[in-house]
């Protein structure tokens, strides 16, 4: 299996006979190169238990900010179909990785579009779980709001069987989003289903604002090839329901929706402050950019013209966490842990424990 993003405090192939598996840890950046973590993010723990085999690390963007796979610590990612083209990103290297047959699958974190957009040119399969299905405790943070992770693979079964594995954790109380789980989902073989050939009764949504119509060399060929995919899905009993709301606009959902501007240094910062982060490193988002251990061809440009945004952006007090009484639901048993009252973390706390308050 093949991870980026991701805490594994694994730096050799463990001894078994099971699924091969990648990851990385470092967010690719040089002046990070240094810092080891010395425990297991939950869904690691639990793909081992399941016996995957970690093989290593995969590159991905700088700081997992944007989707061509070039860092200052893995320098650039190429696509094994096409070695003048980028595998997407910013996991482009466990995309890369499984596309070389170097692993059975791979995991990575996705914000925005980290996780499909490798899959798409690397002829695999990934989705975007949704929040709290997987917790998300040791990943290297862009945004409390946005971050997610989960596979990338060869075939629907293997995206299936990961999901399993890796929402197999349930509640963890690091990140508070598993606790919003709906209960049914809890020990879900998500494979379970997928043998029986029909779709009747399934209603997928079709995002049109988000595809490019015009005709070209390069947008053609993507758009006959939904078209194709669109019929297969209809033919199988699917509905198609084609979602044309204008507030679906990328432009737009990027420029007014996107939280990384205001998350970002707050999550890093308390990523960077973890007693669980061993090696020499930068202990705050300011050291990081202040380093200058980003080669300019790697930096994305919204980092170029946002860090003096984000270094000097100040959260309002009253914003950085919301306490509400959320009880752990009674179909959650995780490690046989009892109930209790949780901060449902809302806005400007990070979601990785044991970290530094911030005044």
């Amino acid at each position: 299996m093949a991870h980026t993003d991701l805490f594994s405090a694994s730096q050799y192939c463990s001894r078994t006979t099971s699924t091969p598996l990648i990851w990385s840890q470092r967010a690719e950046v040089l002046s990070l190169a240094h810092s080891q973590p010395t425990v297991d993010a939950p869904s690691v723990i639990a793909l081992k238990k399941a016996g995957a085999i970690i093989l290593g690390k995969a590159n991905l963007h700088e700081l997992a900010l944007e989707g061509i796979s070039v860092s200052s610590l893995g320098g650039q990612t190429i696509n094994p179909y096409d070695y003048t083209r980028t595998p997407g990103g910013s996991s482009g290297g466990s995309a890369a990785a499984v596309a070389a047959s170097f692993a059975v699958f791979a995991t990575g974190s996705d914000t925005v579009n980290s996780l499909r957009s490798p899959a798409s040119p690397n002829s695999l399969f990934s989705c975007r779980p949704t929040k709290g299905l997987i917790s998300r405790t040791g990943i290297i943070p862009c945004s409390y709001t946005q971050d997610t992770i989960g596979p990338i693979c060869r075939n629907v079964k293997d995206i299936a069987t990961a999901l399993t594995v890796m929402a197999s954790v349930g509640f963890d109380s690091e990140d508070n989003t598993t606790a919003l789980t709906p209960a049914g989902i809890q020990g879900v073989d998500f494979s379970a289903n997928l043998e029986n050939g029909s779709l009747k009764g399934l209603r997928l949504g079709l995002l049109n604002s988000f595809m490019n119509h015009t005709s070209s060399s390069e947008t053609s060929p993507v758009n006959k090839a939904m078209a194709s995919i669109t019929d297969k899905l209809r033919s199988a009993g699917a509905t198609i329901v084609n979602i044309t709301d204008k507030m679906y606009n990328t432009t737009d959902i990027s420029n007014r929706l996107d939280t990384q501007i205001f998350e970002l240094r707050e999550n890093l910062n308390a990523y960077l402050e973890r007693p669980s982060l061993h090696g020499q490193h930068p202990n705050t988002t300011n050291e990081l950019f202040a380093s200058h251990d980003f080669p300019r061809p790697t930096i994305p440009i919204q980092l170029r013209q946002n860090s003096p945004q984000l270094l000097n952006f100040q959260p309002n007090p009253r914003k950085r966490q919301t306490k509400l009484r959320l009880r752990t639901p009674r179909h959650r048993k995780p490690n046989s842990r009892p109930r209790r009252n949780l901060p449902l973390q809302l806005s400007r706390r990070p979601y990785l424990s044991r970290t530094k308050k911030t005044s």
